[in-house]
């Protein structure tokens, strides 16, 4: 485990010694676990901005200066970021600075109330309340004015004494900024004495999880702040990530420890002839690593918690179980064996309950797209579509909308009150906790609906490139925080941006059409031709799954490849003396995998020279491109691609 002081010193270090890539890793990693700290968060930046990565330092500077106007260490790296990228940010920064009686770094534009909220903070500290008053309202007037004059309005109405002045004006001021920390602190103060405790302690666990060290509680009323037990005692995380030397030398965490008294040290010259090889030592104890190590993300690793080696999912109370057959505890015993002889245990301990396919979409996102009718119509089709996969085997299928109360309420769920993915997600776990009662559980999730209608999950990126954040649905795969391990399969209908539902009702009704053929009754010929091209070589060799990769990756995509398909259906690009690639083949094709490059304001696919090939060509050929595909032909049922964009 690592202390939170001790990762502030990590990282103060790394920022002197240009250590970028740690910084990045070590604070996305006890970011994940406390994403409102402000000070890591401002680090972070400072590491972005560093690396000349402003774009993205922006946006995670701009929030911590909106949930505290009053970070003046975060104001001094605005000052120097915002004049590049922004100038009405960068005169507001410098406003900030000057109200709170520092001298701005630019103080020929600056905005005409930085002056005044000084003046009416040094007023109001001197107890002259009526002139802080009247220079106040001229701010109040401004459109452009800061959450800092909400802020000194409100310490106005708390040194008059007057209750009802703080709620009404706290109400007003948390609407217009609602992620104002002061605000919200000074709101659920005056909940608090007026007896609405309900009100201010959801409040003050927003404001706890805001800011979770406590730095603007413990500014505006001193370290004991009334408020404190409800902020977390103590902060750590598990260590998942490696210290880099320059880092690790700092402290002395690369020294050997020197042998006994009396003996030659290791880094003396002659230590090499008189050391003995033949003293019996104490093994060291085994250093436990980290599970679950997730290898494609540049270092990160699956995060243990503190009570356990592995988080195991929060599942919710399960139906009563009933005693098993003495027959069934038999085949479990044998399943058992060979899972631990496969090396998957986890294969044995599958939850067993009765899953439900859950068809996920909203209600309001979609009447905002498309309009009342056209969400009607869309409603329709997914109850035929969930009613063709109930009918398949071992499946109950049910279009769940989180914000819709008729729906929650079959559930006993609160419906969403806005279209935010983190309360779509919540609602999910919330009804698999629902259909444990009945011995059901969620199987999968199919999203319907782009962005606009089931929101992405915006992640941080945990690898070394110019993405900011990751548009993803993985948290909708999983019951707790640990998006990266899913309880179970999510899959989306995306439809299109426009407002014509067409695609989307098309895509609808092309699965439903699936389901309704895979549960069809097959005729005796059907069968018998099944049967036939089953045990017919020619036609596995003709008709069989095909791989596509860039050269330079050959051997990491035919590990991949080699779960669907045989080395000789894995092409290159370029293809070299092996033969090339035809997209007619993907036709016939049940299952293909792609693995290329690909730009991000082009169509096209890229292969790459492996770095043997010699040969004359292009470094980075046309791998494939849309013109190449045959329109209305069959096409593979399942596609796996590593291809960029």
């Amino acid at each position: 485990m690592i202390e939170r002081s001790k990762l502030l010193q990590y990282l103060k270090t790394a920022l002197q010694s240009k250590s970028y890539q740690f910084i990045r890793q070590a604070a996305t990693a006890w970011l994940a676990s406390y994403p409102g700290d402000l000070e890591i968060n401002l680090m972070l930046v400072q590491g972005l901005v560093q690396e000349s990565r402003e774009t993205m330092a922006a946006p995670i500077l701009e929030k911590i200066i909106r949930n505290d106007g009053e970070y003046l260490d975060a104001l001094r790296v605005a000052e120097d970021l915002f004049p590049r990228l922004d100038a009405v940010k960068a005169q507001q920064a410098a406003g900030l600075v000057q109200a709170l009686g520092a001298a701005p770094k630019n103080g020929l534009n600056l905005p005409n109330w930085g002056g005044k909220l000084f003046l009416v903070r040094k007023l109001l500290a001197e107890g002259q309340t009526e002139t802080a008053r009247g220079i106040l309202m001229e701010v109040m007037t401004l459109k452009d004015a800061p959450s800092l004059a909400g802020v000194l309005h409100l310490q106005l109405a708390e040194k008059d004494n007057d209750l009802t002045a703080r709620l009404n004006l706290g109400r007003v001021y948390h609407s217009r900024w609602p992620e104002s920390i002061q605000i919200s602190l000074l709101l659920s103060s005056a909940w608090m004495e007026s007896g609405k405790m309900d009100e201010a302690v959801n409040l003050l666990h927003e404001c706890a999880a805001l800011d979770p060290m406590g730095q603007v509680p413990a500014r505006m009323w001193g370290d004991a702040f009334a408020y404190k037990p409800l902020y977390p005692e103590s902060m750590q995380i598990v260590e998942s990530f490696a210290i880099p030397g320059e880092v690790a030398s700092k402290y002395g965490m690369n020294h050997l420890a020197g042998g006994p008294a009396g003996e030659p040290s290791i880094d003396e010259p002659q230590a090499a002839s008189a050391l003995s090889f033949d003293r019996a030592e104490t093994p060291a104890a085994p250093v436990q690593q980290p599970l679950n190590e997730v290898r494609s993300f540049d270092g990160y690793r699956v995060l243990p918690t503190a009570e356990e080696a592995y988080p195991e999912n929060p599942r919710v109370k399960e139906a009563a179980a009933h005693k098993k057959d003495p027959v069934i505890e038999e085949v479990e015993r044998e399943f058992v064996k060979i899972a631990d002889d496969l090396k998957t245990p986890s294969s044995a301990r599958a939850d067993s309950r009765f899953p439900s396919y859950v068809i996920l979409t909203t209600k309001g996102g979609l009447t905002s797209q498309y309009g009342a009718q056209s969400t009607t119509v869309i409603l329709d089709e997914l109850a035929k579509l969930a009613s063709s996969i109930q009918n398949t085997k071992n499946w109950h299928s049910f279009v769940f909308l989180p914000d819709d109360l008729t729906t929650c309420g079959k559930y006993g769920i609160t419906p969403v009150d806005a279209i935010d993915p983190w309360k779509i997600k919540l609602a999910l776990t919330d009804l698999d906790a629902a259909l444990a009662k009945t011995g059901e559980m969620i199987g999968c999730v199919l999203i319907v609906g782009n962005d606009s209608v089931v929101p992405f999950h915006k992640l941080p990126n945990p690898t070394d490139d110019a993405d900011a954040m990751v548009p993803s649905d993985n948290p909708y795969g999983s019951l707790d925080k640990n998006y990266y391990v899913g309880d179970w399969p999510v899959g989306r209908l995306p439809g299109d941006v426009s407002s014509d539902s067409g695609l989307l009702l098309t895509q609808i009704r092309n699965l439903t059409d699936y389901h309704t053929d895979e549960v069809g009754p097959q005729s005796w010929i059907n069968q018998l031709l099944h049967f036939l091209l089953f045990w017919s070589q020619a036609y596995a060799k003709n008709f069989t799954n095909l791989g596509y990769t860039a050269a330079i990756w050959q051997r990491a995509s035919l590990s991949s490849f080699r779960a669907i398909g045989e080395a000789r259906n894995l092409y290159l690009c370029p293809s070299g003396t092996k033969t090339a690639f035809s997209a007619d083949k993907l036709s016939t094709a049940p299952f293909a995998y792609f693995n290329l490059h690909g730009v991000e304001d082009g169509p096209n696919w890229y292969g790459q020279k492996d770095t043997s090939d010699t040969s004359g060509g292009e470094d980075y050929p046309v791998a494939l491109q849309p013109s190449s595909l045959t329109k209305n032909t069959y096409s593979p049922r399942i596609v796996f691609s590593e291809a960029c964009y």
